[in-house]
């Protein structure tokens, strides 16, 4: 019926215009020197994962920060998908382990790769029963295993699902989400001072998305909470005065995550997910103690976004805009977001 369609078309346009909006990001710069700061000179050691355009498609590249430089970056991924949204975390044994989303048309598959002793493994997919599995996050556990989660469309809506490394193989994926019919996305997962392990995310409460949380315990995923206090935001603005400058190779921080290693204590997280205000005061903290300039950007979006009708529908054109159902209701979503530029959504057939 109509509604499904319009459902269905909301999952479609909502996952992958937060997709394109990350992957079509044109141009950002962060003019930072990578030697000499104040942070490398501290010591800690730092890991960095990001996708980059080759040529062909978007690959997954890796460097590690030691003794304040950034080594040269080594090349993840090499195939013919969109390898997109990486992250990475340490082992107290020194093992990385590095997962992101590869896209082919429609669907997508999740991949990881690990370093040890023998170097990085080739990747290998993830297994998973859905069509789509986008936005992952990663945590090693104190036993130096990696537990993952994302969001998968398990054919009605996005829902977070959880998997572990037993060692030898994957658990079976576990929804963390109460399975109430709407999206559930962008999960990150994450320890607190009390070293619990927490998962958040975005999810659709029937008028907009809100801030959801789960805890683990020992009998499993909590009961999910709506988080209005944000503690993940929290404990990532106290991370933004310990980020070494960025190696100049990495031109889109969006598409980058980070671990930081310091005084053995672990913390991974992805840079798109700090408040920019927090980001941009720690990189421009970090260009003046090295006499540089203030670093400036300019970031050009495109959103593709299949043209449908939905509710409300507006029957007349108003100068070029709310023409139709879905464009005044992506424009509401793009508001809720927080968005702080302009929105222009409209077109012609």
């Amino acid at each position: 019926g109509a509604g499904g369609d319009m459902k269905r078309e909301n999952h479609f346009n909502l996952t992958y215009s937060f997709f394109l909006f990350f992957l079509c990001i044109a141009t950002i710069g962060f003019g930072f020197a990578s030697e000499g700061s104040a942070q490398g000179k501290q010591k800690y050691s730092a890991e960095i994962v990001w996708s980059e355009y080759d040529g062909q498609n978007y690959q997954i590249y890796q460097s590690s920060f030691r003794d304040g430089r950034w080594t040269g970056k080594i090349q993840l991924s090499d195939n013919d998908a969109t390898n997109t949204l990486p992250v990475i975390d340490s082992g107290d044994d020194g093992t990385l382990w590095v997962a992101w989303s590869a896209a082919r048309g429609i669907t997508s598959d999740l991949h990881v790769s690990y370093y040890s002793s023998n170097g990085w493994s080739s990747p290998s997919k993830i297994p998973s029963r859905f069509s789509s599995n986008t936005s992952p996050t990663i945590l090693v556990g104190e036993d130096n295993l990696p537990w993952i989660a994302w969001a998968g469309f398990d054919g009605q809506d996005d829902d977070i699902f959880m998997i572990r490394w037993n060692g030898s193989s994957w658990t079976s994926p576990a929804r963390v989400n109460r399975n109430d019919g709407t999206p559930d996305v962008i999960p990150m997962m994450w320890r607190d001072s009390k070293n619990s392990i927490h998962i958040n995310w975005s999810g659709f409460n029937g008028k907009t998305y809100a801030n959801y949380k789960s805890t683990y315990a020992k009998a499993g995923w909590t009961d999910e909470i709506e988080d209005h206090d944000n503690e993940y935001q929290a404990s990532l603005q106290q991370m933004a005065d310990h980020i070494p400058p960025l190696p100049d190779f990495v031109k889109t921080p969006e598409l980058a995550a980070m671990c930081i290693i310091s005084n053995g204590q672990r913390t991974a997280f992805r840079i798109r997910d700090m408040k920019q205000d927090h980001l941009q005061k720690s990189m421009q903290s970090q260009a003046s103690s090295q006499n540089d300039t203030t670093a400036t950007e300019e970031i050009i979006v495109g959103i593709g976004d299949s043209i449908t009708e939905g509710v409300p529908y507006h029957n007349s054109p108003g100068n070029g805009q709310q023409v139709g159902g879905y464009e005044p209701h992506l424009e509401a979503m793009q508001r809720n977001v927080g968005w702080q530029t302009k929105v222009l959504n409209y077109g012609v057939g």
